[in-house]
């Protein structure tokens, strides 16, 4: 089954992909037979990193280790689910790093 959702200009698609995402995707998950859901034609979020090549010698980081600490500070996890006699609800499992200026300062291996 095709779910189609459509824009009507009162928000942002940014806005309208997050929603999608994050609630439209969970309660459809939720509903009784359904085996997975896969959302199409929105852009992955993304972050770009500027990395000072001096930094990386200095702290002896190469760029695999940046890409690495990003890829696993920042994940969402299918966590489970909880059954009641009427209803499922999936869990999500959240980890993110918020931007701020604590990004000038990220952690690495």
């Amino acid at each position: 089954m095709n779910v189609a959702v459509k824009n009507d200009g009162r928000t942002d698609m940014k806005t309208l992909a997050r929603y999608v995402d994050k609630v439209v995707t969970e309660r459809l998950q939720t509903v009784k037979g359904v085996g997975g859901i896969q959302l199409a034609g929105f852009r992955d979020r993304e972050i770009r990193i500027w990395i000072n090549t001096d930094s990386l010698e200095a702290y002896n980081i190469t760029t695999k280790e940046i890409k690495s600490a990003v890829y696993t500070k920042h994940v969402e996890l299918p966590a489970g689910r909880i059954e009641t006699a009427t209803k499922e609800y999936g869990i999500r499992l959240e980890g993110s790093i918020p931007l701020s200026p604590s990004l000038n300062t990220f952690p690495s291996p």
